[in-house]
């Protein structure tokens, strides 16, 4: 979590851990209305608390984490974080990762807004994934972490395929900017990567409410494109790191961050055919020269 002064410090660190709670909640396959009654709450404030939006005491962050069955050192280490963000020092959550822990994040945000803006330059963005991809990279990070793929990783995958439902709503747009090179990255064996391929190309030609373009390859760009991000309507954006999310909220930081959107934007193209299909070629080439 950030050091920042004062009650920009507060604000961050209890949207930080309320979206830890949010989580856990997750991992226990519980809805807010469940555990609102269990921590004898109600189903609002336990999402005020998870969004952020109002600062969580001591008090109610360990009903919260009890009412999860977590054992006490559980719930002394998230109530000791909240008596910090009372303090104005940073909270210590559970450096521990587990995959998939920025999704419920995600999935209130997504189904909030009808408009959602997204810049990617690593990979293909997870409500585009087909589940062969998902996996695919939710395996690396169990790996990487020594996560058992059985306990959390599989219901990682499950719950980015039930955030993809929103894409079907067409009370909804979905603007998706994403470098080229992401189709060249090699997450996956090249069969899933054709699989993704044709995903994408279904979804741009079939949805009218989801738009994807490209930057080819080459493209001289005026701002790095350093990090991937998500943005809500004009009141949010999330941008990402492979162990925290970072919530903007103030209006001039979300004008900016649109601003680089739509800079990314002026440079990508939604004639996306011929780029899909050089890079389908190259993988059903290397299928072929795998079988020789």
């Amino acid at each position: 979590m950030r050091n920042l002064p004062d009650d920009a410090s507060r604000r961050a660190d209890g949207l930080d851990l309320g979206a830890e709670l949010a989580s856990l909640r997750h991992r226990h396959r519980l809805s807010g209305q469940e555990l609102a009654s269990r921590a004898g709450m109600s189903q609002s404030k336990i999402s005020r608390i998870e969004t952020g939006t109002i600062a969580p005491g001591p008090d109610d962050i360990e009903a919260i984490v009890r009412a999860l069955g977590e054992p006490d050192d559980v719930v002394l280490q998230f109530r000791q974080a909240a008596e910090r963000i009372g303090s104005g020092a940073a909270p210590i959550i559970d450096p521990r990762p587990y995959i998939g822990r920025f999704q419920p994040e995600y999935l209130e945000h997504e189904a909030a807004a009808l408009v959602v803006r997204f810049f990617q330059p690593a990979l293909i963005p997870g409500l585009l994934q087909t589940s062969e991809y998902a996996q695919a990279i939710i395996v690396r990070f169990c790996e990487l972490f020594d996560i058992d793929y059985l306990v959390d990783g599989a219901d990682a995958v499950a719950l980015r395929m039930e955030r993809q439902k929103i894409l079907y709503d067409e009370k909804r747009t979905f603007h998706f900017v994403l470098l080229e090179s992401v189709l060249s990255y090699p997450v996956a064996a090249p069969a899933a990567m054709i699989a993704q391929i044709d995903r994408i190309r279904a979804l741009a030609t079939n949805r009218p409410n989801i738009t994807i373009a490209f930057i080819p390859d080459g493209t001289e760009l005026v701002v790095p494109p350093s990090g991937s991000m998500e943005i809500f309507d004009e009141n949010r954006v999330l941008s990402e790191t492979p162990m925290t999310i970072v919530s903007h909220q103030d209006p001039d930081e979300v004008q900016i961050l649109l601003r680089i959107f739509a800079e990314f934007a002026s440079k990508a193209t939604t004639e996306i055919d011929p780029i899909l299909d050089r890079h389908r070629r190259a993988y059903i080439e290397k299928i072929v020269s795998e079988q020789r």
